[in-house]
């Protein structure tokens, strides 16, 4: 009852409270963003890459590199069930037990939930049986829907042997840590660049989420306790009592304009499954790998 007494009474109270309820909201999303950054830290990145002179004399030379959790070639298939079409990927058995934790079974597929979300809906079980087409050859197979697989666009994988990969033109490379310079400097040319420049980016992102977010609620604090400094009544004039209350309405004005283009540079960026249409390649007079962030583009 005092409380209710005091925020009805009160405008400072009432500021300090509304100060103190933004700074623990964003030491709250502080602690999210520093959450999902540590999940960035421990995704591993992967490289889709050609090689003009073909990958037999630079297979053996990626085991040299420390970061390279495992490597395949690949191919692409197109399943096609009724009018449902979607490209699998074929890959070595050992590249999605390294990589994805995938022990496949034989004859199966596993996919990720926007694949799995076009043969099975939203709502289906976490396996189907699949009967249709691959490549136009009559094709069975139960598709698995996994976690395990990268979520940004449909996504399934098929486990073959090696004899069907020996012509295949690109080689799926996985890294603990980025280094395209590595792979570079071996010879091969990395056809998905995009895709470490939306890495990058999001890291700088959720940092700079961090910062604000801190700074903010650090101001909001020093705010809170700016208001709640006691005031002695023979102290008060009456002639600037109008100016007072002004001012406090004016440091109020000012956190929440603070917190307003917070939110405007946090919620637009949420879905991370966005951040790589953000990116496409620039003019002709730039160099190959020079990408732009602009705000209406896609891949």
């Amino acid at each position: 009852m005092k409380l209710l007494r005091l925020w009805r009474q009160s405008d400072s109270f009432k500021m300090t409270v509304i100060l103190l309820g933004l700074a623990l909201f964003l030491i709250g999303y502080c602690i999210r963003s520093a959450a999902d950054y540590a999940v960035i830290l421990r995704t591993p990145t992967e490289y889709i890459c050609t090689a003009p002179e073909g990958f037999d004399t630079i297979l053996p030379r990626l085991t040299q590199i420390e970061d390279i959790i495992g490597y395949s070639r690949q191919k692409n298939a197109v399943l096609t069930q009724n009018d449902q079409t979607l490209t699998v990927t074929y890959l070595s058995a050992a590249y999605l037990s390294d990589c994805y934790g995938i022990a496949q079974p034989d004859r199966s597929i596993p996919a990720n939930d926007a694949a799995y979300a076009l043969f099975g809906g939203e709502d289906a079980l976490e396996s189907l049986q699949i009967r249709g087409t691959l490549n136009g050859e009559p094709f069975s197979a139960e598709m698995l829907q996994t976690d395990s697989l990268p979520q940004n666009t449909p996504y399934a994988v098929y486990a073959v042997s090696a004899a069907e990969l020996h012509d295949a033109s690109e080689l799926r490379i996985c890294m603990s840590e980025p280094d395209p310079a590595a792979l570079e400097q071996l010879g091969l040319h990395i056809i998905n660049p995009e895709v470490q420049l939306a890495a990058e980016y999001e890291k700088k992102l959720v940092l700079l989420r961090i910062r604000f977010s801190l700074l903010a609620a650090l101001l909001s604090c020093l705010a809170a306790a700016g208001s709640t400094r006691p005031v002695e009544p023979a102290s008060i004039d009456l002639k600037f009592a109008g100016r007072s209350t002004a001012a406090d309405a004016l440091i109020l004005l000012f956190f929440f304009s603070l917190f307003i283009p917070i939110c405007f540079l946090f919620l637009p960026f949420q879905n991370r499954e966005a951040i790589p249409q953000l990116l496409t390649p620039t003019s002709s007079l730039l160099p190959p790998h020079s990408y732009l962030l602009t705000p209406n583009s896609s891949p």
